[in-house]
């Protein structure tokens, strides 16, 4: 391919051109090739045009109501993988078509594979009674806070590794729940622990072994809840929190 020139380049090889000059006399004045100038001459001779041609758009397989199919059908599912969805749009409309083409359509419309951000997952019923919390505790001072410990037990890995995801979403949209890898507590193997937090830091890490019941959680309690006061600095002033656990709450 030869090198690309620009308006003013093709300007100037026209006017020397007009004035006389060889094709081979015009190149070295403007430092490209014999073969460049004369194609750009003749383009200008048989066609009477300087500019390139504009490339030709790629034949549509699909309509643009096919489209927002295909398009509605990621919105609903942004989980769904370009060769599944292919498979459907060829059930469905009775096209033949590649994976290339399907994801072309989702690139048009701003849609691009991502990695979904990870965000616990929290239950309708957590949801509410973590906003009636928040709102009672709305305007709570700084030294209620720095009295407080919070505590929470997790097991790690919560899924395990299964590979990578992805889910297709527009910009922007990384927040919304359908575009978010949900991980859950207690799902999957691995180790649980039990831990607890304060404005001033963190307390004792607790590895529990045998399964967490009420008398495991108790236990974890005594051993480590006051402890973990001392530790942070606040055995005579601190409120205790605990999770949204109902085994928990009804120990």
């Amino acid at each position: 391919m030869g090198k690309r020139t620009t308006i003013e380049q093709r300007n100037l090889i026209l006017e020397h051109f007009k004035i006389g000059y060889s094709h081979r006399q015009i190149a070295k004045m403007v430092n490209l090739s014999t073969t460049t100038v004369f194609n750009i001459i003749r383009r200008f001779v048989d066609e009477n045009r300087i500019e390139d041609k504009g490339r030709k758009a790629p034949n549509k397989i699909f309509t643009e109501q096919e489209d927002r199919r295909s398009i509605r059908k990621i919105r609903e599912n942004p989980k769904l993988s370009a060769p599944k969805l292919t498979q459907q749009v060829q059930d469905e409309m009775g096209k033949k078509c590649s994976v290339q083409t399907v994801r072309r359509v989702l690139h048009n419309h701003d849609f691009n594979a991502r990695v979904p951000r990870k965000k616990p997952f929290i239950s309708t019923k957590n949801k509410g009674t973590r906003m009636t919390f928040a709102k009672t505790h709305l305007d709570k001072d700084l030294e209620f806070w720095n009295t407080i410990i919070f505590e929470d037990e997790s097991k790690f890995i919560i899924f395990g590794s299964d590979g990578r995801n992805y889910v297709w979403r527009q910009s922007n949209t990384e927040l919304n729940p359908k575009h978010l890898k949900a991980t859950v507590k207690h799902g999957g193997g691995s180790v649980m622990v039990w831990a607890c937090i304060s404005a001033a830091g963190v307390g004792n890490l607790v590895f529990i072994e045998p399964t967490m019941d009420k008398n495991v959680y108790l236990n974890i309690l005594k051993e480590n809840l006051l402890q973990s006061a001392e530790k942070l600095g606040i055995r005579r002033t601190f409120r205790f929190y605990q999770d949204n656990d109902q085994d928990n709450n009804q120990a």
